[in-house]
């Protein structure tokens, strides 16, 4: 959610007023958005449960670190694809040449940043629910023993008031036997 806000936020700081966005920024914007929602998911309920939580730490770092340069050469193979980098250079700068393989250096900071919050996030929210989810299991199982605890107790307190009431009958009978008849 956070990326499509940054995302559809962004144009509003150009001069919206002068520029015209091409088609091109659209359709970028919209495959960032769709690649950083599967690696959300990819890394929420694959890497992190499978990697992660075994305990291969270095591992889930690597993965991670391959993974973001999979999303930076995807996203530069998109642009290329879609003529992305000539499409915004005649939009802002339409009185110069346009140089081919020139990259605008804070909107790939901007996207390797948006790779980091949705790596961050999901892993955020996957901790989460394992925390609640063994948590849970821990309230269950000590309600389980509490309720085992229980059961031994009382079956160790029912021969006792057994036999305590045995005991005070016998003692009736030897002071007082109507009493005891009606105990």
């Amino acid at each position: 959610m956070l990326c499509v806000v940054l995302m559809l936020l962004s144009p509003l700081s150009w001069r919206m007023g002068e520029i015209t966005l091409p088609d091109q920024y659209w359709w970028k914007q919209v495959f960032l958005v769709t690649l950083l929602i599967t690696i959300f998911y990819s890394n929420s309920s694959i890497i992190v449960p499978k990697i992660l939580l075994k305990g291969k730490n270095y591992l889930y770092l690597l993965t991670i670190i391959l993974g973001g340069i999979l999303f930076y050469g995807l996203v530069i193979y998109f642009e290329q694809f879609i003529g992305y980098g000539k499409a915004m250079h005649f939009t802002f700068n339409p009185d110069k040449p346009y140089q081919a393989g020139k990259r605008w250096l804070p909107g790939d900071v901007f996207q390797m940043l948006l790779y980091i919050i949705s790596i961050g996030l999901s892993t955020s929210v996957a901790l989460v629910q394992k925390w609640q989810k063994d948590e849970t299991t821990r309230q269950e199982l000590d309600r389980q023993r509490i309720n085992t605890e229980l059961s031994y107790l009382k079956a160790q307190i029912n021969p006792h008031f057994f036999f305590n009431t045995l005991n005070n009958i016998y003692a009736l009978t030897n002071l007082d036997i109507s009493k005891a008849q009606e105990a």
